[in-house]
């Protein structure tokens, strides 16, 4: 079972990173003004609007929660202001929602299922076109997807082990997730 998990995991991050600058073939224009929200804040502290540090980015006829934007200024710093940098964020956060997925299943939603279904349910995950198309085009959605499932595990273990850090963890992640896409602000409470 070990080297099933490992060969349907690194399908995964096959599928996520292979030529990850150039396919999708163009930037959308959510993430050309997410890299460069990121570079100016990244340079000056600023957005391009002249605003400091703001905790709502104004964009192309819209409000941008600052998850994302702030989590790529390191890519952007690490890697230049490119395609790889806009999209590394996402694609690395999609990566980490596997694990966290399949853990999330093993340990705690279904236990009593045979190891064969939790890798069924990863290899699913892992090749989700909606996942896959998402995860390549730093998508805000995705990111907040990896903290809702993380605040879900860490309550999980919260609950089982009584651990205060899980708790405290569980609930920086629902927030994380509520301040990257504006959808988890309804959803994260509701959950």
């Amino acid at each position: 079972m070990k080297k099933s998990f490992v060969l349907i995991f690194t399908l995964g991050i096959l599928l996520r990173l292979a030529l990850l600058e150039s396919i999708p073939a163009n930037l959308t224009m959510d993430e050309v003004n997410n890299g460069y929200t990121a570079y100016s804040i990244l340079k000056t502290g600023r957005d391009e609007w002249g605003n400091k540090l703001p905790l709502s980015f104004r964009s192309v006829g819209d409000f941008k929660p600052p998850g994302l934007i702030y989590l790529t200024v390191p890519f952007v710093a690490l890697l230049g202001l490119n395609e790889l940098s806009v999209r590394l964020p996402v694609a690395l956060a999609s990566i980490i929602t596997l694990l966290v997925i399949y853990l999330l299943g093993r340990k705690y939603l279904f236990p009593q299922y045979p190891p064969w279904f939790h890798l069924l349910v990863l290899f699913l995950f892992a090749t989700s076109p909606w996942h896959l198309i998402f995860s390549r085009s730093g998508y805000e959605s995705v990111l907040a997807m990896l903290y809702l499932v993380l605040n879900l595990f860490l309550f999980f273990n919260y609950l089982e082990t009584k651990n205060p850090l899980s708790l405290f963890f569980s609930i920086l992640f629902a927030f994380l997730s509520m301040v990257t896409y504006h959808s988890y602000k309804a959803l994260t409470v509701l959950l």
